[in-house]
C-alpha cells in the first residue's frame, strides 16, 4: 500500500506563491521543463477544480490556499459562490459534509427548476425532500409547486445553517 504524501505549509510556500485576491498560484520556484518561476500553477479538472501536481500528486488548490493561508488542511473547504475554479480568499470557507451539500448548485437534470422539489410522475404530484445528516428525508407530496417549495423552504430553515444555503 502506498504511504499518504503529506505536505506542510512551508513546503506549499518554498513550492508556490498564493495571490488571495485573485485565488492564483503561481510557481516560486522552476518546478519541471517548459514550466518556468512565475507562471500559473495547475490546470482545471474534469471537475472543475483547479489542480496543482506537487511531487507527483495532485492537490485541489483551493486545499492549498487553505494551508498557505491557515497552516492546516481541514476535511472540507467550500466555495461560498460555488464557482469551484474560484479560489480568492474570501471566497473559501472550512466547513462539514453537511454544509457543504447544501451549498450545492441546482441539478442540470432539475424538472422544478427548485433544490429538492420534483415531479413524481406515478403519483402526478409535486415531491418535496431534503437531505439531513446523510438522510433523505421525505417532506410530503403535493398538488403544486408552490406548496412543495414552501415545505422544504421551512424545513430548511428549521434544519440547516443558512450561512452555507444556496437556493438554487
Amino acid at each position: 500500500m502506498k504511504k499518504a504524501v503529506v505536505i506542510n505549509q512551508s513546503e506549499v510556500k518554498r513550492l508556490l506563491k498564493y495571490c488571495p485576491e485573485s485565488g492564483l498560484f503561481t510557481w516560486a520556484i522552476k518546478p519541471s521543463a517548459g514550466v518556468d518561476c512565475g507562471n500559473v500553477a495547475g490546470t482545471k479538472n474534469t471537475q472543475g477544480y483547479i489542480s496543482i501536481l506537487i511531487k507527483r500528486k495532485s492537490y485541489k488548490a483551493h486545499r492549498l490556499a487553505w494551508l498557505y493561508m491557515t497552516g492546516h488542511i481541514p476535511n472540507w473547504v467550500d466555495h461560498v459562490n460555488g464557482v469551484r475554479d474560484d479560489n480568492r480568499w474570501v471566497n473559501l470557507r472550512e466547513c462539514t459534509p453537511q454544509q457543504n451539500a447544501i451549498n450545492a448548485k441546482l441539478r442540470k437534470d432539475s424538472s422544478s427548476g427548485v433544490k429538492g422539489v420534483y415531479w413524481h410522475a406515478t403519483t402526478k404530484k409535486w415531491t418535496a425532500q431534503a437531505n439531513c445528516k446523510g438522510k433523505r428525508v421525505h417532506l410530503g407530496r403535493f398538488s403544486s409547486i408552490e406548496e412543495a417549495i414552501i415545505a422544504r423552504e421551512k424545513y430548511v430553515k428549521d434544519n440547516f445553517d443558512l450561512r452555507f444555503y444556496r437556493e438554487n
